[in-house]
């Protein structure tokens, strides 16, 4: 992410610049995006029976993002049933 940051702080700072950066600022946060999502199922998805294998290893945020939303909703059930 810090990377779309750097990139816009250029845009900000270099008017002239910013038709230029618009797309690669825009790819460095879905790539960060995409690897946050990805890092969220590998780390705990394994806890509620979710994995990145084929045919989940691919681009396509939606379904990485159904995974990953999939991991964060089962996890927050198991908690609340071990709290309660």
């Amino acid at each position: 992410m810090r990377a779309g940051a750097a990139l816009v702080e250029e845009a900000e700072r270099e008017s002239a610049d910013r038709h230029f950066l618009v797309y690669p600022i825009l790819y460095n946060y879905r790539h960060g995006l995409e690897l946050a999502i990805k890092w969220t199922i590998t780390q705990y998805g394994r806890y509620v029976g979710v994995y990145l294998d084929y045919p989940n290893i691919n681009h396509n945020l939606w379904i990485s993002w159904g995974l990953c939303k999939q991991v964060i909703i089962e996890l927050l059930a198991k908690m609340m049933v071990t709290t309660n």
